[in-house]
């Protein structure tokens, strides 16, 4: 009876999913940041293409490149070539462990030449590699 309580016990140990949780970590925060910045050059430079390598595969089963593409001309257009940003809010959870993952969310006041926006990030961990899972612009300049 003692052999079962223990095999029971050690099989219960070993079916556990130990994780260990990490928010806002200023590192992280800096690592997702970059993936932005990557963003931002490539859309100061209008090299709308060019910004597909960094989006997630998450992404395309949803959006297809063509529908990026008409996104980012859209705003190209109707708000404006792209000035300058601020970061307003930020948040980054990190798990480590048997099941782990990354996610980021950014939020960026906008500077475009004929309208601001507030652009928000939604950016995962995959193959190792940070990429934008979701993006959002909310500007005035796609109503008037």
């Amino acid at each position: 009876m003692k052999r079962f309580f223990l095999l029971i016990f050690i099989m219960l140990l070993c079916s556990c999913h130990l994780n260990n949780i990490y928010e806002n970590e200023e590192a992280e925060k800096a690592a997702a940041e970059k993936v932005a910045d990557e963003f931002y050059n490539f859309i100061k430079r209008q090299e709308f293409v060019q910004s597909e390598v960094l989006f997630s595969s998450g992404f395309y089963k949803i959006s297809s490149r063509e529908d990026l593409q008409i996104l980012l001309n859209a705003t190209n257009k109707l708000v404006g070539n792209y000035q300058s940003r601020k970061l307003i809010d930020w948040k980054t959870k990190r798990i480590e462990g048997s099941n782990p993952s990354s996610e980021y969310f950014l939020v960026y006041e906008v500077i475009y030449d004929k309208y601001p926006s507030r652009d928000t990030f939604r950016l995962v961990k995959e193959d190792g590699e940070i990429k934008i899972f979701a993006y959002n612009v909310n500007s005035e300049g796609f109503i008037r």
